[in-house]
Formats: C-alpha cells, structure tokens, sequence
C-alpha cells in the first residue's frame, strides 16, 4: 500500500485558496493526476514538484493516484 500526501502551499492567490500544491508518497511512487474531474491513469499528466493551481475558470477538480 502507497500513501498519498497532499500539501498545500502557505502562499494563496486568493484567500483560502493555495497558489500550489505538492504529493508526497510513502514508498517511491510515480503520482498521476488531472485537474478536469477525470479519473488519472498512466497516461496523464505526472506529478514533479510543485503542481500551480489554475486560476481561470469558476472551479477545478484534482484527482492523483501512486
């Protein structure tokens, strides 16, 4: 089993909102993830260091799996 981390960043764009976020695991793992409400899979976009936010657009949905 891998551990997924989430952590957001101190800096906000808006207020409540985090500029980016970040994954941890708790095993070496390749994170996956989507910002448009899909379910990630080997093919989408992987996860390096800091993951910026969009800030066009009414909302978003991240989805990440290791």
């Amino acid at each position: 089993m891998i551990v997924l981390t989430l952590e957001e960043s101190t800096v906000e764009y808006v207020s409540g909102f985090p500029e980016y976020v970040s994954f941890s695991t708790s095993k070496p793992a390749t994170v996956y993830y989507t910002l448009d409400g899909t379910d990630p899979d080997e093919d989408s976009l992987i996860a390096v260091g800091e993951i910026y936010l969009p800030t066009s657009g009414a909302s978003f949905t991240l989805k990440a799996i290791a």
